[in-house]
């Protein structure tokens, strides 16, 4: 008897399935970037701040931002007078300023800077060196008054100044001789002549060779400002002429009016009343002119002495500290009672 086949399982299908499957490939890890990438980026980054930043700061603020501005409360926060760049006429100029005159805050601010010079103190006995440091000073404030009054050019600073450095060491080689001819310690008492002649302005700018026209070569316009006309008309008139005067010293306590558009030999009148006699020597180098008013009141109950100082120019105020430093007291004591 035929043997009988046993019935075999039929294959699961997923199991042939599985047979034929291919195997899965593992997952790819990721690449990690380079470090030199991370750092490119970063600079890039930093750079794109940077550039923000500036944009930023930039950016015009408003009035409201900025506040109110602030005023210059000591002598080393002011800035310097400086023009536009363009052309100044300077006997405009000098005129426009004379009909200004100054304000008290104006006036104290010279104060100041003279007191800061240590020109305000007249020694009665000190050393050379500190006679010499003084003399220097007068020298700087001197150059000072004339540039900004006169309006010296770059070239015009630099000659003078060069005139001036070697008119001081003559004067200092003189002082140090005298001193050891008169064998004393320098002292108003003994000496004090010497002491007087080297360190009292009125008495050594005598010497013409301090004349603005003497230190530099002066614009007519520029001349016109000054006594040079007036004094060479008198040098020059004729003998037997009333103003004939050939010594006549180029400085000299002049209270008269010069014409800034002619020259000082057309001498006016004070329209606004008599001399200015309480600021003896402000206009002996720079002349006053006609349009400067010393009768008016910078605030009621002004007496003279303020007046007319505020009326000047300030080349001419600190021609009348040069010569008269014990009127700085006198002159402070006012402005402070109006202040307060």
């Amino acid at each position: 008897m035929p043997e009988v086949e046993e019935d075999k399982p039929e294959p699961d299908l997923d199991e042939l399935l599985e047979l034929f499957r291919e195997p899965e490939e593992e997952p790819r890890r990721k690449k990690a970037m380079p470090g030199s990438v991370w750092l490119m980026l970063a600079f890039v980054l930093s750079l794109a701040g940077v550039w923000m930043a500036a944009r930023t700061g930039a950016a015009p603020r408003t009035a409201k931002a900025l506040g109110p501005p602030v005023l210059p409360t000591k002598v080393s926060d002011r800035k310097q007078r400086e023009g536009n760049g363009e052309p100044v006429d300077v006997v405009k100029d000098y005129i426009a300023r004379c009909q200004k005159g100054m304000t008290a805050r104006e006036v104290r601010w010279i104060i100041e800077d003279f007191q800061k010079a240590g020109l305000e103190t007249r020694f009665q006995r000190a050393s050379l060196q500190e006679f010499t440091r003084q003399r220097r000073a007068q020298h700087a404030w001197y150059l000072d008054l004339l540039a900004d009054g006169l309006r010296l050019g770059p070239e015009q600073r630099r000659t003078a100044r060069g005139k001036l450095a070697g008119l001081f060491e003559e004067a200092v080689a003189d002082f140090q001789k005298s001193l050891s001819e008169q064998a004393s310690e320098p002292h108003e008492g003994d000496g004090g002549q010497a002491i007087s002649k080297f360190i009292d302005a009125e008495q050594w700018l005598t010497d013409e060779r301090y004349a603005p026209w003497e230190l530099c070569e002066l614009k007519e316009r520029q001349l016109n400002l000054t006594w040079f006309d007036w004094i060479n008309s008198r040098r020059n008139a004729e003998p037997d002429s009333l103003t004939y005067e050939p010594n006549m010293p180029w400085l000299g306590d002049r209270m008269l009016l010069g014409n800034a558009e002619k020259g000082s030999s057309w001498i006016g009148d004070f329209s606004t009343g008599d001399a200015p006699g309480e600021i003896n020597g402000a206009g002996s180098i720079l002349t006053f002119i006609s349009e400067q008013d010393f009768s008016r009141k910078p605030w009621p109950g002004a007496g003279m002495l303020e007046c007319q100082a505020l009326a000047c120019h300030p080349a001419q105020l600190k021609t009348l500290l040069l010569f008269n430093p014990s009127i700085v007291e006198r002159l402070l004591a006012r402005i402070d009672a109006a202040e307060k």
